[in-house]
């Protein structure tokens, strides 16, 4: 149930990634650093989904929560500082 949970949202940004590829077609770079984004904040929507799962927290254990919403954090601070430059 986890690995669909993860699975098929990622599924589904690239499909979504590839589409609005094809309607307006942008360099490598701008797509890249935009599916980035999209990663990182479907990375916070996951990680609150997946840690309200009362089996998911007893397996992992609730300190994990703090992890995992940390490094989704850091990764949009660091898409952040290399497209403020």
């Amino acid at each position: 149930m986890v690995i669909a949970a993860a699975a098929l949202p990622l599924l589904f940004l690239v499909i979504m990634t590839f589409a609005e590829w094809l309607v307006d077609p942008k360099p490598f770079w701008e797509v890249a650093v935009q599916t980035g984004w999209d990663m990182s904040i479907l990375g916070l929507g996951l990680t609150a989904g997946l840690f309200t799962d009362r089996d998911f927290v007893a397996h992992m254990g609730g300190s994990m929560a703090v992890v995992a919403r940390a490094s989704c954090w850091d990764s949009i601070c660091c898409l952040h500082s290399r497209c403020s430059v």
